[in-house]
């Protein structure tokens, strides 16, 4: 339990550091590109953490605290990067909040059923690969559908 809320931690820690500093970082790069650096440092922090996470403890405090800080930039770069093709407020804004949460409430079922099943708690790296590898697939035919309509 100790080691556990080590990592929590961490991974809000890092969290809080990377929301804090998107607001200096959003000055100087475009939401595309926010997004992009975002989805390259979850993938590289889950390719560290389902490699080198279940051998070396450095590698697990590591590749957490890369993942908090790198997420953190997500939410508030997407929604920047759809206000720069329509305007998000009331009902558009809703869609965001409803897919957040969807999200986050079906989560821990699914990572729940991947630990006990044969994966393990292995599993959960695997799947943060598979999440993280989806999202970059979506944000890509996102912005084909974007650039058709302009």
């Amino acid at each position: 339990p100790g080691e556990a809320n080590v990592l929590n931690g961490l991974y809000f820690g890092a969290f809080v550091i990377g929301r804090s500093s998107g607001i200096f970082i959003s000055r100087l790069m475009s939401p595309t590109k926010i997004i992009i650096s975002s989805i390259v440092g979850c993938f590289i922090s889950s390719v560290v953490l389902s490699i080198f996470a279940p051998y070396h403890k450095s590698a697990l405090y590591t590749g957490v605290v890369i993942m908090g800080f790198a997420i953190a930039f997500q939410f508030a770069s997407g929604i920047s990067w759809t206000a720069k093709l329509f305007n998000v407020t009331g009902k558009s804004s809703f869609i965001f909040f409803l897919g957040g949460f969807s999200g986050f409430l079906s989560f821990p079922p699914i990572a729940g059923a991947i630990i006990t099943s044969e994966g393990g708690q292995n599993g959960f790296f695997y799947l943060a690969i598979a999440t993280t590898i989806c999202q970059a697939g979506l944000f890509t035919c996102m912005s084909f559908l974007a650039k058709s309509k302009k």
